[in-house]
């Protein structure tokens, strides 16, 4: 008939960079004073699967709890997160007619956030989120096609704060975002041999609470961030081609894309009237100023990789990757757009030895190298 079952998980850790710090006279090493971080996770998960002659119904549901405390000296927290979310996932798969794959389903979520100490990066929030979906493929020959659609909804409130001194660190403010995504692809097998492959998608992102919401200090970047609560949900459209061409001793693989997004969001470090950066005084220290703003933008790039087993030297193994992301604002005095990775390049070569011995399963030796090539398009407004 199918199958249930319940996961309970929990973990906890503790972040630290160690001082290595130790006792004159002992010798022993002293415990680490700070700054560090505890986190405890607990989530219980139940899975459930029921099957028909020519269907399936998958359901699950699950509670999670996140706890992120952050300390800088002693048992109390300068940054305390509660999260706490409810999610459910339901999808029903059927076969209408042959070669024909249909799942139907929807997915969604709640999340109840809590601030429980003093110093807060982001207000409390209350969020929800919904959507369904339809996804079919269709087998023809040494043709695969296949499309979706789906619709999402999602309702984020986030909850005035004041500090100690009853001045107001998050405004309320209460967002709905809507939108219909989808995708078209097609994929063609000539030969055993070659694959090549088209897909073509409209894809929508909400903003997060953070960049909703965002007033105080990110640990870590040296930069005071500012939310934006009139920003408005990303929308892209992308087209991804892949050539896939394999031998038993050589695979070449070519995956060019080009996305075009509008409302791309992004940190964006604020001028100060006088000229220079805006500056704030937090926590005794002059930071710099990032507002999240956004701007219609473009992305294109792509994969390269080879990989070789020259014959007959089977035990030589030779794979080279190049990977390329270039972006670019739209319709902007500032062209680039910041934190887009440099060009990439990784190369692993391998020697498996020993492949046949009777003791040893396997033996080999590797050297991999990782080259970032210069980075020339940052967006030196900030």
């Amino acid at each position: 008939w199918g199958s249930s079952r319940l996961l309970l998980g929990t973990f906890n850790q503790k972040v630290f960079l160690p001082g290595g710090e130790r006792d004159p006279t002992t010798g022993a090493l002293l415990p680490e004073e700070g700054p560090f971080q505890k986190i405890n996770h607990h989530r219980a998960v139940w899975q459930n699967q029921l099957l028909f002659e020519e269907s399936a119904l998958r359901f699950t549901i699950g509670a999670q709890q996140n706890r992120r405390r952050e300390f800088e000296h002693g048992n109390t927290p300068e940054l305390f997160f509660d999260l706490r979310s409810l999610h459910y996932d339901l999808k029903y798969f059927l076969s209408p007619a042959d070669d024909w794959e249909l799942t139907l389903g929807g997915n969604g979520m709640a999340q109840w956030s809590f601030n429980k100490a003093e110093e807060v990066l982001v207000p409390e929030y209350r969020l929800h989120d919904e959507g369904v979906f339809a996804f079919a493929r269709k087998s023809l020959q040494r043709w695969e096609f296949s499309g979706g659609l789906r619709f999402d909804h999602r309702f984020v409130h986030g909850l005035e704060w004041r500090d100690e001194d009853d001045q107001p660190v998050f405004t309320d403010f209460r967002r709905n975002f809507q939108e219909l995504s989808g995708s078209l692809g097609a994929a063609f097998l000539p030969d055993e041999h070659l694959s090549l492959k088209l897909n073509l998608s409209k894809g929508f992102r909400s903003p997060n609470i953070a960049e909703l919401g965002s007033n105080g200090v990110h640990e870590g970047t040296f930069r005071y961030e500012v939310g934006n609560t009139d920003l408005q949900p990303e929308r892209s459209y992308e087209l991804d081609l892949s050539l896939l061409w394999t031998t038993p001793h050589l695979s070449l693989s070519v995956s060019p894309f080009l996305n075009i997004i509008d409302r791309f969001i992004f940190l964006e470090k604020l001028g100060a009237q006088a000229g220079g950066d805006s500056l704030i005084l937090a926590d005794g220290e002059l930071l710099p100023v990032f507002r999240f703003t956004q701007n219609d933008a473009r992305l294109w790039g792509g994969e390269l990789s080879l990989d070789f087993h020259p014959h007959p030297l089977d035990w030589l193994h030779l794979e080279q990757r190049f990977s390329a992301v270039w972006a670019e604002q739209r319709n902007a005095p500032e062209r680039f757009i910041p934190f887009i990775p440099p060009p990439r390049y990784d190369l692993e070569l391998r020697l498996d030895l020993l492949r046949k011995h009777p003791h040893l399963r396997r033996f080999w030796l590797e050297t991999d190298i990782e080259h970032h090539f210069a980075q020339n398009r940052a967006l030196t407004a900030n």
